[in-house]
């Protein structure tokens, strides 16, 4: 909503969520997501940029799946028994992960699978950014910014994509023709 300009639909939604969130980190739980673009919203724009009363007590209890497990980790909480996945996978980071802050946690704990192979891909933007890229008048621009993201995944040669962007999964798909998964994909995989 808020990204295609819906500042109201957005701000009710907002004001919808924050009270369940606040039930559930004052129950003692966090709370982690798998969307990079919602998760950067609830933890950043819900305060800045609606003003939700209460989202501020929330942000610091909603985490990245995995910088919550990358946390678990590094506080020696997380032990992880994880079996051979021998594929040769590249990595792309959405734009709302850079804008988080927090590193590439995904690769910190994959990089522990026996077995794979993981690239990381370097360049900007898939050309999505979130509904921009659906719009059939913004579809040669948004071919045009995610150009780079085609080439590199071209030069590396990977046999899937990871990226934690369900917008990004889906312009790389559309962009290659290459399987895309978010990465929690690949961890369970190797878990099983």
């Amino acid at each position: 909503m808020l990204g295609n300009g819906d500042f109201k639909g957005a701000r009710k939604m907002a004001l919808s969520n924050v009270p369940s969130l606040l039930n559930t980190i004052r129950s003692g739980s966090e709370i982690t997501f798998s969307s990079t673009s919602c998760g950067y919203m609830i933890k950043h724009e819900y305060s800045h940029f609606l003003s939700i009363p209460g989202a501020e007590e929330v942000a610091p209890h909603i985490f990245d799946i995995f910088e919550f497990l990358r946390n678990l980790s590094e506080s020696g909480n997380l032990k992880l028994n994880l079996k051979e996945v021998p594929l040769k996978a590249a990595y792309f980071a959405p734009c709302h992960l850079r804008a988080l802050g927090i590193g590439l946690p995904a690769v910190e704990i994959l990089r522990s699978v026996p077995g794979l192979q993981l690239d990381n891909i370097e360049a900007d933007c898939c050309g999505m950014g979130g509904a921009f890229g659906f719009k059939k008048e913004k579809y040669e621009i948004s071919q045009e910014i995610g150009k780079d993201l085609k080439e590199a995944i071209d030069r590396l040669k990977p046999q899937i994509i990871l990226s934690d962007c369900e917008a990004c999964r889906m312009q790389i798909r559309h962009l290659t023709g290459s399987k895309v998964l978010h990465p929690i994909q690949i961890l369970r995989d190797a878990l099983l």
